[in-house]
């Protein structure tokens, strides 16, 4: 059974409410759709892209929206062989790879990103699916950071003054200001 043309994915009915797509490339689960409780037979249409799945306990017939892939990358920041998950719609995909895919319908999702061994790298996002596959570069959190300073010079004694960098305000009680940012334009 063959979910979406040319993109090598199959879906499965696990009888608890599910439909399972798997990536055949891979073997890996990418994606679980919610269905009624009791899915019985199931079919896809390539026409419409959209997948059909029969209830034997209601007697009714889901049909679920089309999905498209949302890849997640990492780049090369990761330290090697990183062994890391990505969590996006509670299912979770492991990796030691450069990138993970899920298959999702149109909607926003919350993902988490955990390195094993390295919390510091650990990170979480939204990413929003709109009618198309899409491909997320995800950037190293934390980074390196930069002192930045600035100083007062030609005010008169006991004026006031402040500085606000990234949505963050300071007023100095002496004659500078320190910040701590990452690589950045502001």
């Amino acid at each position: 059974f063959q979910v979406l043309p040319g993109q090598s994915e199959n879906a499965t009915l696990d009888y608890q409410r599910n439909v399972t797509v798997i990536d055949t490339r891979s073997n890996a689960v990418v994606s679980l759709l919610a269905v009624q409780r009791g899915p019985w037979g199931i079919a896809y249409d390539p026409a419409n892209q959209r997948i059909y799945v029969a209830d034997a306990f209601t007697n009714n017939l889901s049909v679920l929206p089309p999905i498209y892939n949302l890849t997640f990358q990492v780049g090369s920041w990761l330290p090697p062989p990183a062994t890391w998950s990505l969590t996006l719609a509670n299912l979770t995909l492991w990796s030691n790879s450069s990138s993970v895919r899920f298959a999702e319908p149109n909607g926003t999702y919350a993902y988490a990103l955990q390195v094993v061994g390295h919390p510091s790298l650990n990170t979480t996002g939204l990413v929003t699916v709109n009618g198309a596959d899409i491909s997320i570069l995800l950037i190293q959190p934390g980074g390196a950071t930069y002192p930045v300073t600035f100083s007062e010079v030609g005010l008169p004694p006991g004026r006031a003054w402040s500085v606000t960098l990234a949505g963050s305000a300071q007023s100095p009680t002496t004659g500078s200001i320190a910040f701590t940012e990452p690589n950045g334009t502001y």
